[in-house]
């Protein structure tokens, strides 16, 4: 059975409203801010030298056609994601290159 865009259950049982308030004020986001919140949560502990759109879409059990409609693709999904981290200008988001974790301020990291 397919899940309808509207469907707010996920395999992953953690992602509940408290999850999605810690990016925003709406419980439950629309789908493609869900992506960017979880692509951002990941870039954030792992870095995005180990991103994988794929571990982005079983968590939230869709399919990866779903991210390449929204963002065109895994380079897309990420570049959406640092453009809101930046425009909404959150101080809970840092970017990571290697091993080495700093606050974006626009500027790549050295």
């Amino acid at each position: 059975m397919r899940r309808k865009l509207t469907d707010t259950a996920h395999p992953d049982e953690s992602l509940t409203d408290e999850f999605w308030l810690r990016f925003g004020d709406n419980p439950q986001p629309a789908m493609h801010e869900k992506i960017i919140y979880l692509t951002m949560e990941h870039v954030r502990a792992k870095g995005s030298w180990d991103f994988n759109a794929a571990a982005i879409c079983q968590r939230l059990g869709i399919t990866n056609p779903m991210v390449n409609h929204y963002f065109g693709n895994r380079d897309g999904l990420l570049a959406a994601a640092v453009l809101a981290a930046r425009w909404d200008n959150n101080p809970k988001i840092t970017v990571r290159r290697g091993s080495k974790s700093t606050d974006f301020d626009g500027k790549l990291p050295d």
